[in-house]
């Protein structure tokens, strides 16, 4: 297995690639609606995704690669939203990510959520916030695995619990 690393999306650092070319292609196939996100086909999803990157701004939003030696096999964002759920604080960043088959399972979904959770720490204060589709057991319990309590019963209306981080609890 190769060395595991975040690649950070920041204007502040040019040593850490950001360039997400290869490995883009096995998102759009596990992950097609994150395409269609950034665009309609994997050319311009790639296009969408480096402007994005170049949108970042330390403390307020922070995009990764997941990489398994020079492959991208993930995407995680770290990002304050206007609009939060009922009893979020605006000021606390939510978490969203994602490990691509067949990369599940060896321990990059955990590193890129302690990563992300070491950018909470520096950027954004103690506090987070995530969403994990409501019977995902495997997300469920990597995210209370390193401390997020579930806060919502029954899901949303996209059938998502709601899951807070607090370090000051830990």
């Amino acid at each position: 297995m190769g060395a595991l690393r975040t690649s950070r999306g920041s204007s502040k650092s040019d040593a850490i690639s950001t360039r997400p070319m290869s490995g883009l292609s096995g998102i759009a196939i596990d992950f097609p609606a994150t395409v269609e996100r950034y665009g309609n086909d994997i050319d311009c999803a790639i296009d969408n995704f480096a402007e994005a990157s170049a949108t970042c701004v330390e403390g307020e939003r922070e995009l990764f690669c997941t990489l398994l030696g020079e492959k991208v096999v993930g995407i995680c964002i770290v990002t304050k939203l206007d609009v939060v759920p009922a009893g979020i604080n605006p000021d606390w960043p939510n978490l969203s990510g994602f490990i691509m088959n067949p990369y599940r399972g060896i321990g990059l979904g955990r590193f890129s959520l302690e990563q992300r959770l070491e950018i909470v720490h520096k950027n954004f204060g103690n506090n987070a916030w995530t969403l994990v589709r409501d019977g995902n057991l495997v997300s469920e319990h990597l995210v209370q695995s390193v401390g997020f309590k579930q806060t919502t019963s029954p899901p949303d209306e996209n059938n998502r619990m709601l899951y807070t981080y607090d370090a000051s609890n830990l």
